[in-house]
């Protein structure tokens, strides 16, 4: 994620702004069928079909649609 600085650098001039909430931002983001992972609990077994919120995985893969969003 950029830090305050450049996002400050990046939006200098622009007139419009809007706030994004990322609650269940990682909930919203697909996953291809290569990069499903079953897991097996005590209720069955299941995958993610969206990006799961885990600091290995999640923020890295939030990271980048964010990026590609406001290209940054």
């Amino acid at each position: 994620m950029p830090t305050i600085y450049h996002a400050f650098i990046q939006f200098s001039g622009a007139v419009v702004f809007s706030v994004l909430h990322f609650i269940s931002a990682f909930f919203q983001v697909p996953l291809i069928a290569r990069s499903r992972r079953a897991f097996y609990t005590h209720f069955g077994l299941f995958e993610f079909n969206r990006l799961p919120m885990r600091i290995s995985v999640g923020s890295k893969g939030l990271t980048r649609v964010i990026d590609e969003l406001l290209q940054i």
